[in-house]
């Protein structure tokens, strides 16, 4: 493989990565976020 057409593979495999990392922290927010409300709910009810 040329040093150029890897550099591009490399380059789009991160930007990738970086797509699914972002992904990946908006999915944890939201869980974290429900659990937090949670938590809150089962505070007021006690």
């Amino acid at each position: 493989m040329l040093k150029l057409e890897k550099q591009i593979e490399i380059g789009r495999e991160a930007h990738r990565r970086r797509l699914e990392a972002r992904r990946l922290s908006e999915e944890a927010d939201k869980v974290l976020e429900e659990a937090q409300a949670e938590i809150e709910r089962m505070i007021d009810y006690s």
